[in-house]
């Protein structure tokens, strides 16, 4: 597994998100089950206390083509969540097709961060953090992951101060290069 920099370490786990006085929550989700497809939103922190096998079992008895994992709510990923992802993508075997939508800052950070967080997935939509440079405001960005976004320059008004923002596009503009380029073979 390839990590890139850009990551807190703490002693031998790896963080993205906040920690500070959230260590007792747990992922909780909601199922809504479709002829067409499954849609699921997670909401927690992705650690180690991820139910990922209930989850799983949860999903078998809803079988579809589609299944889509919305991900807005999952504000804290360390590396106990990452691995417990990684049994939740090897156990889910049954989709045609698995979209992540709404990824929060912190799971699309490890997503740009760990590669292989996005295979057998298609990406649909993430988060990002913008921080407007001139009132010091931090504030988030929904942005829809097509192949046009190679070839754009992002700004947006800070809702504060309307200063033009830059958000930092380069990690996910790889994952859309990964998609395309899976797409193609």
């Amino acid at each position: 597994m390839r990590i890139k920099e850009n990551h807190k370490l703490k002693g031998d786990m790896l963080e993205f998100g906040d920690w500070n006085n959230h260590q007792s929550e747990m992922m909780t989700w909601i199922v809504e089950s479709k002829p067409s497809e499954v849609r699921v939103w997670l909401k927690g922190p992705l650690n180690e206390d991820f139910a990922y096998a209930e989850l799983a079992e949860e999903l078998q008895k809803c079988r579809h083509c589609f299944l889509r994992l919305n991900l807005k709510q999952v504000l804290r990923v360390n590396s106990t969540g990452i691995r417990e992802w990684f049994n939740l993508m090897q156990t889910l075997s049954w989709p045609s097709l698995l979209i992540l939508e709404d990824c929060s800052p912190a799971f699309t950070q490890a997503l740009t961060q760990i590669e292989e967080m996005s295979l057998g997935c298609w990406v649909e939509s993430c988060n990002l953090p913008v921080w407007c440079p001139s009132c010091e405001q931090e504030f988030e960005l929904k942005i829809e992951l097509t192949t046009p976004l190679l070839n754009q320059t992002i700004q947006i008004p800070c809702p504060d101060c309307s200063q033009q923002c830059r958000p930092d596009i380069e990690g996910i503009v790889q994952i859309v290069r990964q998609q395309a380029s899976r797409h193609e073979d």
